[in-house]
């Protein structure tokens, strides 16, 4: 299963008063910084999804 998710950050800032723009500015680096353990966190959660 592919999910995929596209976000407009004025949008989650809207939607999120608490977030700031330098909040989704870390979470981009992060994500860029991060991109194998994000991956491999999606696919175990993936996988114990499969197995309920």
């Amino acid at each position: 299963m592919l999910v995929v998710w596209v976000f407009c950050e004025s949008e989650l800032l809207q939607d999120y008063p608490s977030l700031r723009v330098t909040d989704i500015a870390n979470a981009w680096v992060y994500a860029e910084a991060n991109t194998e353990e994000i991956e491999c966190a999606i696919k175990e959660n993936e996988e114990a999804r499969a197995r309920q």
